[in-house]
């Protein structure tokens, strides 16, 4: 709150700390840096992505306990797909190496 009442100027690596935001990359490498955020987003799974989304959506006015629900049926839905299969079958082989 008090950034809120103070209007005070924060520094990006400060507001990094704090939560704000994710991550600071300098000017000239923007673009690029977004892009492979972009391309990394993009390769996940739409369905994995959308129930995310939705998720974080729901929680805005649901319990814990709700969302703790929600999160078991979500996961038991995605683990079932074809993808999640094939992705968990990938990883097992990788570390198997």
């Amino acid at each position: 709150m008090e950034l809120v009442w103070s209007a005070r100027m924060v520094p990006a690596e400060e507001a990094r700390a704090l939560g704000l935001f994710d991550r600071v990359v300098p000017h000239q490498a923007l673009m690029t840096e977004a892009r492979v955020l972009a391309e990394s987003w993009a390769a996940q799974p739409p369905l994995a992505v959308r129930r995310a989304k939705e998720a974080l959506y729901q929680s805005e006015g649901a319990t814990l306990a709700e969302m703790l629900d929600h999160e078991i049926a979500m996961q038991n839905e995605l683990f079932a797909t074809a993808e999640a299969r094939t992705r968990i079958g990938q990883s097992l082989r990788t570390r198997s190496r």
